[in-house]
């Protein structure tokens, strides 16, 4: 119970975070479109799709008791968190 609580405060913090930063370079007027918001956005992006797949599946993954998707889907999904 423990940590499906863990994964569910980090996975709203990981999504509010993001959001909040693409959402401030994006309505920011000034020097929007210099190198250091550029990559900012792309971490950013990088740590949300990292947050909604990791995270997002890991708490799945101990909410449910049995796995209904089969063997294949079980080894696709393992993958995309690596």
């Amino acid at each position: 119970v423990e940590q499906l609580t863990f994964l569910w405060l980090l996975f709203a913090s990981i999504v509010f975070g993001n959001i909040t930063v693409l959402a401030a370079i994006y309505f920011t007027k000034t020097n929007r479109r210099n190198r250091m918001n550029f990559f900012i956005m792309h971490l950013a992006l990088a740590d949300l799709m990292s947050g909604l797949i990791s995270v997002l599946m890991d708490a799945i993954w101990k909410l449910i008791i049995h796995w209904y998707a089969g063997n294949l889907m079980c080894k696709v999904a393992r993958f995309l968190q690596v």
